[in-house]
């Protein structure tokens, strides 16, 4: 049995292996990306944004035959807040349209990123306050997170149904 599943296995990996080396197996997120690197640049989307942006989600309809990749915005693997560029390929994997709400990105502005002006804490008492909501004291913090984007829980106390999911993301000004 355990013969029968490895020689499965390696069966499968040299088909993937051979139908890549022939061009018949892309994904059609890198499809997308190939795809619309030339318009995006051509509008005048950064290189460093085609880079490193992210797939957010991939859908297929049936009905369609449509695929449908989102693409979020990230600076530094920081995500720009709403900043999504998608793009639609047909069943036979042509490029049907694209729809870009990538923001322009400073230089400048890309080197300050890393250094976020408030910390996790900080940022759930600003956003309490700018709710109305009144100083709930301290919070208790379950996970800590690194850069970039400093994922960080909170305990849901008194002040929240759920507990308190906090992570950098660069909102355009």
């Amino acid at each position: 049995m355990k013969k029968t599943v490895l020689l499965l296995a390696a069966f499968f990996c040299l088909l993937a292996s051979w139908a890549q080396q022939k061009g018949g197996f892309t994904s059609k997120a890198a499809m997308a990306r190939d795809f619309i690197k030339p318009q995006a640049l051509a509008t005048g989307v950064a290189a460093a944004d085609i880079d490193q942006m992210k797939v957010s989600s991939e859908t297929f309809s049936k009905h369609s035959g449509l695929t449908n990749v989102y693409f979020q915005q990230t600076v530094n693997g920081i995500p720009v807040f709403n900043a999504m560029l998608n793009v639609h390929i047909t069943r036979d994997n042509k490029l049907l349209t694209y729809g870009n709400r990538f923001v322009k990105v400073d230089d400048a502005v890309r080197s300050r990123m890393a250094n976020p002006l408030l910390n996790p804490e900080q940022a759930v008492k600003a956003a309490m306050a700018s709710l109305g909501m009144p100083a709930a004291g301290s919070l208790v913090k379950k996970q800590s997170g690194n850069a970039p984007l400093y994922l960080t829980v909170f305990d849901k106390g008194k002040i929240s149904l759920e507990d308190i999911r906090v992570q950098l993301v660069y909102q355009p000004m």
